[in-house]
């Protein structure tokens, strides 16, 4: 006994229940529609397939993955050749082995929307009987005859997100074209043709296409790839298309080679230059203590040379008054006063500050080492005819390294030194400019020199020298009015 929500009843003769079976114990739908008792086993035709009976258990089921097609099972039969047929309401279908074909070339049906309804088979001419919608057929199953010409498709066009690419190319897609479709010729003629089309990637299993026509990815990892395609017409008979379609997908930019090589030149380019900038800041550092060391080696020869020149004088003119004073003590009207001993003391206390404070700064700036500078002036000048004039204009108080600092400072007092030992002058003015650069001015009323016969002697092309070290440059201009000498910052 069949239902159409509850499976099948099996019942013996005498209509005593003996099992029933549904979707609990195997059955794929409750949706029974037909029954076929074949000696020991029971095929149940059901919704969407069928299911085969035996031994208390259902051990086969043909769905549309073994070929079962339509909606419901209508009759299942076996003939006079011992062949076992299948009627659903679209197709009729045969089975053999462990699926069911569907013999296509047999027009039961006259369009998509007929149905078939209900079919008998009649032992004894043979035939079966077939009524649907529009029409009752009659099929003499002797005279059916598979179809076994196959047409093979071929490929129509390819879109990657709706832009068609040439075929005839090698097919690229790139890793973020999301919709790739392979869109293929049609292979039936005739309106109601039921050719399907398989594909297949690479090893993979065959599968059926989705859309009839249409092969539709939405996204295929990176790699290399053969698409095979296959045609199945609808006596089960099949045709792979002759020409493989290779394609390529590309991953993303960042393993693609180019990219990686570009990586690697960058990298490299950047290791390089990391080195290079490394060695040269190792260079530049070697460099900078050289003439660091450089630098210290002249001031330690500078330094011994004002001392020697300098505090070395001043000492030795310090000693000989004190031995006129002692050799002419008592003596009235000495030419050497203790005034004169002391003022030696204190120009030698003076130069003695000065190498000191140049010595013992780090760093320092423009007020600060104008202010020391006009207090060595005004001591070294204190008892001399000479009048000093201080004038200033600072309004960028630049700092400087211990290095800048004391070789401005030793130029300008070379200057002044100069003026007093050279010059001859009574009058002496210092003018200190700051803006954007910075400009000293010296200048005294003295008798001059021509500028053309300098000499190591009196230390102006060594000042040069100083100066130019220092980013600076040094101007003398001299006539019989007096010298001036200009230090401005290039």
């Amino acid at each position: 006994m069949v239902s159409y929500e509850s499976g099948l009843s099996i019942l013996d003769e005498k209509l005593n229940f003996i099992s029933h079976i549904n979707k609990k114990n195997g059955l794929h739908s409750n949706f029974v529609t037909t029954v076929f008792a074949d000696t020991d086993t029971v095929y149940i035709g059901a919704r969407k397939g069928i299911a085969q009976w035996y031994d208390n258990k259902i051990v086969k089921t043909f769905k549309a993955e073994e070929g079962f097609s339509g909606n419901l099972t209508r009759l299942i039969f076996r003939d006079v050749k011992n062949r076992i047929w299948v009627l659903t309401d679209k197709d009729l279908l045969l089975k053999t082995k462990n699926i069911l074909k569907p013999i296509g070339s047999i027009r039961i049906l006259d369009n998509h929307e007929d149905l078939i309804l209900k079919g008998d088979y009649s032992a004894s001419n043979h035939k079966l009987t077939v009524v649907s919608k529009n029409k009752i057929t009659v099929i003499d199953l002797d005279k059916i005859v598979p179809n076994t010409m196959v047409k093979s498709t071929e490929i129509s066009k390819i879109l990657h997100d709706a832009e068609e690419i040439n075929v005839k190319d090698n097919i690229y897609f790139e890793d973020h074209n999301r919709d790739i479709q392979f869109v293929f010729s049609s292979v039936d003629k005739n309106l109601l043709g039921k050719t399907s089309l398989f594909y297949k990637i690479n090893d993979d299993a065959w599968k059926p296409f989705k859309e009839p026509r249409t092969l539709k990815f939405s996204h295929i990892d990176e790699g290399k790839y053969s698409l095979q395609i296959k045609s199945v017409n609808e006596d089960g008979y099949e045709k792979v298309m002759p020409n493989k379609i290779e394609f390529t997908v590309l991953g993303p930019f960042y393993i693609r080679w180019w990219f990686i090589v570009f990586t690697l030149l960058l990298a490299g380019l950047f290791l390089y230059n990391y080195v290079n900038e490394i060695n040269k800041k190792k260079y530049i550092k070697r460099l900078n203590q050289l003439r660091v060391k450089h630098q210290l080696e002249n001031e330690r020869k500078r330094i011994s040379r004002d001392l020697h020149d300098n505090i070395g004088a001043y000492v030795t003119s310090l000693i000989s008054k004190i031995d006129k004073i002692k050799n002419s003590e008592n003596t009235i009207g000495t030419a050497v006063t203790y005034d004169d001993v002391r003022l030696d003391a204190e120009k030698i206390l003076a130069l003695l500050r000065q190498t000191i404070w140049v010595l013992g700064n780090k760093d320092t700036n423009l007020i600060a080492l104008y202010d020391n500078f006009k207090s060595y002036a005004l001591k070294f000048l204190q008892t001399d005819d000479i009048k000093i004039i201080f004038e200033e204009e600072i309004e960028n108080n630049r700092k400087f390294d211990a290095t800048t600092g004391s070789g401005i400072f030793r130029i300008i007092q070379e200057a002044l030194q100069n003026v007093y030992k050279h010059a001859h002058a009574n009058k002496v003015e210092i003018n200190v400019i700051s803006k954007n650069k910075i400009i000293i001015y010296i200048k005294d009323n003295g008798h001059g020199f021509n500028p053309d016969n300098l000499r190591d002697g009196n230390g102006l092309i060594n000042m040069k020298e100083r100066a130019r070290e220092l980013g600076f440059k040094l101007n003398i201009y001299s006539d019989s009015s007096g010298t001036t000498i200009e230090l401005y910052e290039m």
